[in-house]
């Protein structure tokens, strides 16, 4: 989990620097999410579960003029193989295991100012 956690913040990190770094015309926001998941489905650790990273970029237009803050936030539900649903001697290790499916949503988030 802490090295999908990893991943997930560095994906977050090369996107958003990506988005900022001055060209002209900026990159579209749809660039900038392909970047924070293309490498995704091969660098993450999913144990055989189907969740899908997901990005989104603050403002939805991207970079428009220097000076003004982007956020790009990467989601990835992540499915370990005992995240919370363990037993010890009869006791569950999370109660709410079987209401979580099990899952756990790892976020992370980067802010930069557009140059």
């Amino acid at each position: 989990m802490l090295y999908d956690k990893a991943v997930i913040t560095n994906a977050s990190r090369e996107a958003t620097r990506q988005g900022v770094v001055y060209s002209m015309p900026y990159p579209a926001s749809a660039v900038i999410v392909s970047t924070a998941t293309g490498n995704l489905a091969k660098n993450l650790i999913t144990f055989g579960g189907s969740g899908t990273p997901s990005a989104t970029v603050s403002p939805t237009t991207g970079c428009t003029t220097t000076g003004t803050p982007l956020t790009v936030t990467v989601s990835y539900p992540f499915t370990g193989l005992a995240i919370g649903s363990g037993v010890v001697e009869g006791t569950p290790l999370n109660p709410l295991a079987g209401f979580a499916k099990n899952a756990l949503t790892l976020t992370a988030s980067t802010t930069m100012n557009c140059e």
